[in-house]
């Protein structure tokens, strides 16, 4: 699994807080948006905030939020390239601090 890679790659030790929050929040991003021109976008925005703000790791919610979205991004055609100032707008995101829409904007200038 995509969390478990990074956190080994981050010598942090992977462990979920709650299994089930991970499968209803990828089993939402597959209903959500169909109608929408840029579905693939908004999907990835709604499973970056999702899992980053509802805690579903012990730790390292954010970096596998990030690098789940990725993994959809690539699967879906897209390349997500981070830098290391995004590190702060990450922490936004998991504080609620940023909608959906402000995701994708962000998502938007971050991939090819």
């Amino acid at each position: 699994m995509v969390y478990n890679e990074v956190m080994l790659q981050t010598k942090a030790k992977p462990m979920f807080r709650e299994i089930a929050s991970l499968d209803f929040s990828l089993q939402r991003v597959r209903e959500l948006y169909n109608e929408e021109k840029e579905c693939v976008l908004m999907k990835a925005a709604f499973l970056l905030r999702e899992i980053a703000t509802k805690h579903t790791f012990m730790d390292g919610n954010k970096r596998g939020a990030s690098a789940i979205t990725d993994r959809f991004l690539r699967i879906n055609g897209k390349d997500l390239k981070l830098k290391m100032e995004d590190v702060e707008f990450l922490k936004k995101v998991g504080a609620k601090k940023v909608k959906i829409r402000g995701v994708k904007k962000w998502l938007k200038t971050r991939i090819n």
